[in-house]
């Protein structure tokens, strides 16, 4: 069996190399896999897409969102019966199309969080289509999320671009609005780490976090999903409410 990772030097493309190389596939066979290989392609890389998805079984797409739905229409014509894992979604109709025309099976998923430090998701969350095409691999894709020991979360597709949303962008906007609010206050970044709660200091290091991902995976996050705006004008609108009742003492 070749596993193929499009994408594969990416942040979440080298994750998923470690993550497949620690003999998960020993645990999903209940013995050693001596043919087992993984096989990567990207910029960078002699072997390209198409070569790709010839020789591999299990093809994972970790590229930027707005690239994903090119790239499944460039191996289209080679993945007849494989298996096709997509890890950038949220439910975009785009990529949806781009996997409807193959005649792969697939699992769309999302993980909502930067590639963890450790071997595995335990303690995050990954959100998976509840309209997965699986028949052949089905066994495949319940073993591979469960071994990713993330908490996992069955949406339909039409609620994981809203949910990716204020999962994402309203967490982010309001963090980065007061990081540049302060920055403009001209606050001392160091005198208010020191003077505030522990509460706040883990608060205070998510805003540094986020201005440190990768460029075009935060355009996903937030330019990339069009719930972004109501998202924010939402936040936008209860902050004016509750600048109001600051104001007024009410």
């Amino acid at each position: 069996m070749k596993i193929g990772i499009i994408g594969g030097n990416g942040q979440y493309g080298t994750w998923f190399q470690r993550f497949f190389h620690r003999t998960w596939l020993q645990r999903l066979f209940g013995k050693r896999c001596h043919n087992y290989q993984v096989i990567i392609s990207d910029l960078d890389t002699e072997m390209r897409n198409p070569a790709l998805a010839k020789q591999a079984d299990v093809i994972l797409i970790s590229v930027p969102v707005k690239e994903t739905a090119t790239v499944i229409r460039e191996i289209s014509s080679m993945v007849a019966g494989k298996l096709l894992i997509e890890i950038a979604s949220t439910g975009k109709e785009e990529i949806r199309k781009a996997l409807l025309e193959t005649e792969a099976e697939f699992l769309q998923i999302h993980p909502m969080c930067r590639p963890p430090k450790k071997r595995n998701f335990e303690g995050f969350g990954i959100v998976v289509a509840e309209e997965n095409r699986l028949d052949r691999w089905k066994g495949f894709a319940d073993t591979f999320l469960k071994n990713t020991r993330a908490d996992i979360v069955e949406l339909p597709l039409d609620l994981m671009e809203l949910y990716a949303a204020w999962a994402q962008a309203g967490i982010h906007g309001p963090t980065l609005a007061g990081l540049f609010a302060r920055m403009e206050a001209g606050v001392n970044p160091k005198k208010l780490f020191a003077s505030a709660s522990g509460f706040y200091k883990i608060m205070s290091c998510l805003a540094p976090r986020m201005l440190k991902q990768e460029e075009k995976l935060y355009w996903g996050v937030l330019c990339g999903n069009p719930h972004t705006p109501d998202v924010l004008k939402q936040t936008i609108k209860w902050m004016a409410w509750l600048l109001q009742v600051i104001e007024t003492n009410d």
